[in-house]
């Protein structure tokens, strides 16, 4: 089977002796979920069979190996055309909305979906304006819903929070590139 990498996951020891796992940052594939499962239950048995007062003897990380094997990935790009954007006339305030909606083309030129979202000031640091994005784009087969913390002016990387039809039970990420430029493009890089 193989391995793309290892995810790591701290066990910390808590004043009851009892082990907790901690640091887990990244979504991961079937695999590693029944290896995760498989060491939960392995790690329960452990406990149940060891529980003492006396805190465990070690801290060492767990390690799981996480195979490509059974994960599809498939990559669609696609320049963004925005047709209508709404934004307050004053600003920048915090919880400052921008609302947009664009159609989805394809390298001939053809429309093959549309989407729409919004971005909220959370954050304002000086000239450092950040905004939760929420967008769904509508596309043959199915909708794929993104979310992220956006700082305005650069490349905007998004979590694929979801999907519908033919992409329902996706996971990966919508990489936006040149925001609100004639070239603006979205590229969904999706895993199933």
């Amino acid at each position: 089977m193989p391995t793309i990498g290892t995810k790591q996951f701290a066990r910390p020891e808590s004043e009851s002796g009892l082990q907790a796992y901690d640091g887990i940052e990244e979504s991961m594939d079937r695999t590693a979920s029944i290896a995760l499962s498989a060491a939960a239950m392995t790690g329960v048995a452990v406990l149940l069979a060891g529980c003492s007062n006396e805190p465990a003897a070690t801290s060492e990380p767990v390690q799981v190996a996480v195979s490509d094997s059974e994960v599809e990935t498939e990559s669609i790009n696609l320049k963004v055309a925005n047709d209508q954007y709404a934004a307050p006339a004053t600003g920048p305030t915090l919880g400052d909305m921008f609302v947009y909606s664009y159609d989805l083309v394809d390298e001939n030129g053809t429309k093959v979906g549309d989407g729409g979202g919004h971005c909220q000031t959370v954050d304002i640091a000086g000239a450092t304006i950040t905004q939760q994005c929420v967008i769904s784009n509508r596309l043959p087969g199915g909708q794929i819903t993104a979310a992220a913390l956006w700082e305005r002016g650069k490349d905007l990387d998004m979590t694929i929070t979801g999907g519908t039809g033919q992409y329902a039970g996706i996971r990966g990420e919508l990489r936006a590139t040149e925001i609100g430029s004639p070239n603006e493009m979205y590229r969904f890089t999706i895993r199933r």
